[in-house]
């Protein structure tokens, strides 16, 4: 399996202004059948960012193998407030539980590259936003508490404002790197 950018651009993992991710699971790889693991490349663009997700079937092992001030922070499940945040050095690691909702950020001017573990061949891939905004309007203005500039008519046209994947993230970091969004 080639985990290259260029030789397998990958739809689940995504790809968008922040980077790209690049994941073999038994759908695309079958020969990870019945093995219990699976494994991508995320090739992080300066202030990218690979936005909010989960894995509701697999945790995840993250490890940076190029760059540093890559930041990571999961949400295990309701009722713990606090997320849990750390940031990662060349070579560093972090463990990602199965179903939390978690990302990684390259908060450097420079790109940077992380490997993930998995374990199950079939991790699942929820991007959290982008899925919340597929929702029925109503529900979605609901759960956000009838906010004055979201209603049931603008809620389709937010929806396809939002990233599909990979982001460019956090002002701070695009003004330091001179990045225009």
């Amino acid at each position: 399996f080639d985990y290259s950018k260029q030789a397998n651009p990958n739809p689940v993992a995504g790809a968008g202004q922040g980077g790209q991710g690049d994941l073999s699971y038994v759908d695309n790889w079958p020969a990870l059948l019945n093995t219990g693991v699976a494994m991508s490349f995320g090739f992080l663009n300066p202030c990218g960012m690979n936005t909010p997700h989960t894995h509701n079937r697999a945790t995840e092992l993250l490890a940076i193998v190029s760059g540093n001030n890559v930041k990571t922070s999961f949400v295990q499940e309701s009722g713990l407030t606090n997320p849990i945040t750390t940031t990662l050095d060349l070579y560093q690691g972090a463990i990602l539980p199965m179903g939390s909702i978690h990302f990684e950020f390259n908060d450097n001017c420079e790109p940077a590259i992380f490997v993930a573990a998995f374990s199950n061949e079939d991790p699942g891939l929820s991007r959290t936003a982008q899925n919340f905004f597929i929702q029925d309007p109503d529900i979605v203005d609901a759960d956000l508490g009838w906010p004055a500039f979201l209603d049931g008519t603008n809620i389709a046209d937010f929806e396809k404002t939002i990233p599909k994947a990979f982001a460019l993230g956090a002002q701070e970091c695009l003004t330091r790197c001179g990045i225009t969004y």
